[in-house]
């Protein structure tokens, strides 16, 4: 396998490792009174989001679907 196939899958495996350890972060941090941060496991835990009363999500990700259009605002 030459070198650069390599660095692409340890990039990717990299990146799956990340996901799945950010999957089950469930609570983003308060940044100020009524702005959070958070990962993708924040993002896809609803009753998280409810209950920080959160009404509007930003992703930051490419290809992503939004989990829970029926109930967040997305961008």
């Amino acid at each position: 396998m030459d070198r650069k196939k390599v660095e692409k899958l340890y990039l990717e495996i990299k990146a799956l490792i990340a996901f799945r350890m950010s999957k089950d972060d469930k609570v983003p941090a308060e940044i100020i009174e009524n702005l959070y941060l958070g990962s993708i496991g924040s993002a896809l835990s609803k009753n998280t989001l409810l209950e920080l009363k959160i009404t509007h999500i930003v992703t930051a990700m490419d290809k992503m679907k939004n989990a829970f259009e029926d109930s967040f605002k997305y961008k």
